[in-house]
This record gives structure tokens, C-alpha cells and sequence, in this order.
């Protein structure tokens, strides 16, 4: 899901929704954001934590997330990260919304 313009240049993209597992590490989700001239994510956690993990932590993933899919008591449901807690969740996979890099 993507909202964008046509310019001079074509079809450029201003923001993305990205469905990724939590198990993905940050460095390869900023490859991946890179490659598709999307603004990488540059928050507290380093390159090698997962996306799952530093969900928890780093408050600039948290603010690019716009769901999180977990595993509570044996059920599978998404949640708002607002909701998350270290003690009942397991995260499964998250929605972030990036914007496109500038220039």
C-alpha cells in the first residue's frame, strides 16, 4: 500500500507500508528500505537486532509502526504498539510506514 506523485521524473513514491517478520534484522530491513529509496530506520537498536526485539526498546521503530501481529495465550491477533507488553506478547510481525528518502 503506497501514496505518491508523478513528476518530471515519473511515479515517486512519498510513503510505503511495509509487512515485515519479526526475526528480519534492522540492518536487512534498511537494505531493503534503501534499495527502494525509502528513508532508512535510524533509531537507538543496532543493525544486527531484530525487528522484534528492539520493538520493545527503541522508540523510533516504535513511532514507524503502525501494527504489530503477536502471539498471546495460543492466539494470533495484531495489536496497536502502544499495547505491547514484554510479558504476555511474542511479536510475530509489524506494519512500519516509512516515507521516501528526499533528494
Amino acid at each position: 500500500n503506497s501514496k505518491g506523485k508523478v513528476g518530471r521524473e515519473g511515479i515517486g513514491i512519498e510513503e510505503a507500508l511495509i509487512d515485515a517478520d519479526s526475526g528480519i534484522s534492522l540492518g536487512k530491513l534498511n537494505e531493503f528500505l534503501k534499495g527502494q529509496n525509502l528513508k532508512e530506520v535510524i533509531g537507538i537498536s543496532p543493525n544486527a537486532s531484530t525487528l522484534g526485539g528492539a520493538l520493545f526498546l527503541d522508540p523510533v521503530l516504535q513511532s514507524l509502526t503502525t501494527k504489530v501481529t503477536v502471539w498471546e495465550d495460543g492466539e494470533v491477533r495484531d495489536i496497536e504498539v502502544l499495547e505491547l507488553d514484554r510479558k504476555k506478547h511474542i511479536i510475530l510481525g509489524l506494519i512500519l510506514k516509512v516515507k521516501a528518502r528526499e533528494g
